[in-house]
């Protein structure tokens, strides 16, 4: 991926999204992200 690919992939996620131009966005965020950019499987070992 080039920057302008990670930043139009990175602007589609909900915790960018959810948060105001110029806000720090907040790490809870990560818990409701988009199915597409979730990377981990909770609960399997």
């Amino acid at each position: 991926m080039n920057a302008n690919q990670i930043s139009e992939y990175s602007h589609r996620d909900m915790p960018f999204k959810a948060t105001d131009d110029m806000n720090i966005i907040d790490y809870g965020f990560v818990f409701y992200r988009n199915p597409e950019y979730v990377k981990r499987q909770y609960g399997k070992a």
